[in-house]
């Protein structure tokens, strides 16, 4: 039913000892649960994965008439899902000729996991941009999710202008499900 990496990816598997100094073996990828064939597996680890739940908290209406000397007086209003920001850097400076096989595969199937699975389809969950999970070994518990941001810059060009290094910064937003928020109707 799922992809190779889709099904590794959820499958819960415990964590393997790792050997002292010994490098990372294995790769972050990031694969679509809707179409599982739909993957990047990092050229290079990031250095840096950050994830963020924010907890708000408002100022209680009651508050106003309390004197500011006394309490504080708070109310949490709501917990979000968790945010995560990564970078992914890509390079083909040694094998420059082959930079659309090295580059351009891997940025296009970040642009599709961002964008709309099937933007003119009837099926209104197939209008909305992919469901995907980030995994990494087995030690980081996997992150459903969705793309809610995607910024990339070519930090370096060959002589032909052909981009040589690219770095992609991708912002998830937590999401165990997603679904097409329905349009209301025209004319309200």
């Amino acid at each position: 039913m799922f992809g190779k990496f889709v099904t590794a990816a959820l499958e819960d598997k415990e964590a393997k000892p790792a050997t002292a100094f010994a490098g990372a073996t294995a790769k972050l990828t990031i694969g679509s649960l809707d179409m599982p064939e739909l993957d990047v597996t990092a050229q290079y680890n990031p250095k840096e994965l950050q994830i963020e739940r924010k907890v708000t908290w408002t100022e209680a209406s009651y508050a106003a008439n309390v004197d500011l000397h006394e309490e504080m007086h708070l109310e949490h209003s709501g917990t979000p899902t968790r945010s995560m920001t990564l970078e992914l850097n890509f390079d083909c400076y040694e094998n420059a000729a082959d930079w659309r096989r090295q580059l351009g595969v891997r940025l296009n199937t970040l642009e599709k996991l961002a964008t709309p699975i099937d933007p003119k389809s009837s099926d209104e969950q197939l209008r909305r941009p992919h469901h995907c999970v980030v995994a990494w070994g087995h030690a980081m518990p996997k992150f459903l999710c969705v793309i809610e941001s995607l910024t990339i810059k070519t930090v370096m060009f060959g002589a032909n202008g052909a981009p040589l290094r690219v770095v992609a910064t991708v912002g998830l937003k937590e999401a165990h499900a997603v679904k097409k928020k329905a349009q209301e109707p025209r004319g309200r």
